[in-house]
């Protein structure tokens, strides 16, 4: 009766993990191409605010030049945050292969 209650336990168990490694791998998929979806329009976000900043800094109130200055540090924070869930993934993947 054990054997049978163990089996029918390690069978559920294989089903589960199974079922956990295909979500992780549909996750990971996901998070791949959002960011790289992401970090296109970030790029050009970045360069802009970045010819904004560089061709018209005399123009700009300090207000203003404040504003693009947040505008510029929450976009390279946000490509910081995209960068490292591709790390992230991709260092999983490597590990895996090992």
């Amino acid at each position: 009766l054990n054997v049978v209650v163990f089996g029918k336990q390690k069978n559920q168990y294989q089903r589960i993990q199974k079922d956990l490694e295909q979500r992780y791998h549909d996750l990971e998929k996901f998070a791949s191409v959002v960011s790289h979806d992401i970090k296109s329009p970030l790029a050009n976000i970045i360069s802009l605010v970045d010819l904004l900043k560089e061709e018209n800094k005399e123009n700009f109130d300090e207000e203003t030049s404040q504003y693009i200055e947040y505008l510029s540090q929450a976009s390279h924070s946000l490509r910081n945050y995209v960068d490292g869930l591709l790390i992230l993934y991709r260092s999983e993947r490597i590990l895996e292969k090992e």
